[in-house]
């Protein structure tokens, strides 16, 4: 088991932690911006990740900004090492996952045991036995293909190994003993930049094809589908206002907004006036069309801030210096 390590680089003022967070999976696209957003309101923050996408970046981040962490790396199936630390926390933030649904099928065993077993049996018992909440980001690719306007109670049709480790695992939690104390958020599909961000999804996958000078590659029929998606900030604010007024036990939609890969390429059109969209007679990413209703979640407060034109616009910016010579 490995010790945890204090990660700093300027003395902060003395201040009042009320809480102590563990967040698994923290060097991510969502951890890399929600271990400074909690920090920032004044929670104590503990992280493990096993770096299997070697995001250390995110580290030297987290160090340059002068944020605290306790950090392990490790495994979340790691029972011992995962006592150990939940035993330190008030309440586990579980986002350790394998997350490209456009490439699960190929390692959909490896997606069940991180996605599925890694949560239920790893994660949901130990939280169990030591009556710790937990908030599991889930994701709306659960709804899969549906008519109209979709809500938590709308039928599921998960359509990739990736949809369905998560919803296996919502099951699992729903089932355990901490069902009580967990609060399941499926999140539309992230977008906004982070130092930990991937490019594999449909918003950054086409943003830097983009900045690279390729072609935004979509399936034919996909051009005008609709599909759920949620800002970075949105996305760690929805976090943090389970934390702030204790909403466990339920389940929650959690979007920014409902678009199309048209208005999508539209926008990024906008920051990189030469980019072009490519058509492909064949499925890419999630090739199937539905919107999703957050109404529940925002009638406990939540509010979202962020937007499709604010979220790309950030990240374009971000990239404004790179430029294809090819």
């Amino acid at each position: 088991m490995l010790p945890l390590t204090s990660l700093r680089v300027s003395p902060s003022p003395a201040r009042r932690l009320p809480r102590t967070v563990l967040i698994t999976g923290a060097l991510g696209h969502i951890g890399s911006a929600l271990v400074p957003y909690l920090f920032t309101h004044n929670y104590r923050v503990l992280v493990v990740d096993n770096f299997s996408t070697q995001r250390y970046a995110t580290l030297l981040h987290w160090s340059k900004l002068g944020i605290q962490v306790g950090f392990t790396a490790g495994d979340v199936r790691d029972a011992p090492l995962m006592a150990n630390l939940i035993s330190r926390a008030d309440v586990v933030v579980h986002l350790a996952a394998v997350t490209d649904a456009s490439t699960s099928h190929e390692i959909s065993e490896i997606v069940y045991d991180v996605n599925t077993r890694g949560t239920a049996v790893a994660i949901a018992e130990l939280c169990a036995d030591l009556g710790k909440p937990l908030i599991f980001p889930s994701t709306t690719s659960v709804y899969g293909v549906y008519d109209g306007v979709a809500d938590e109670d709308s039928v599921l049709r998960p359509q990739s190994p990736y949809a369905f480790s998560k919803l296996n695992a919502e099951v699992l939690l729903r089932l355990t003993p901490i069902s009580e104390l967990t609060t399941i958020l499926r999140f539309g599909t992230i977008y906004g930049p982070s130092v930990g961000m991937r490019f594999h999804t449909a918003v950054q996958k086409w943003e830097i094809e983009a900045v690279l000078g390729r072609p935004m590659v979509i399936w034919t029929d996909a051009y005008d589908q609709k599909r759920p998606y949620l800002y970075l900030g949105d996305a760690c604010s929805a976090i943090g206002h389970v934390l702030a007024h204790e909403l466990f036990g339920e389940t929650y939609n959690v979007v920014s907004g409902n678009h199309t890969p048209h208005e999508v390429t539209d926008i990024i059109k906008r920051h990189r006036p030469d980019a072009r969209v490519e058509f492909v007679n064949h499925p890419l990413l999630n090739q199937y069309s539905y919107t999703v209703s957050g109404e529940k979640f925002n009638g406990t407060g939540f509010q979202p801030q962020g937007t499709i034109q604010s979220g790309i616009a950030e990240t374009m910016d971000a990239l404004a210096g790179i430029r294809s010579i090819t």
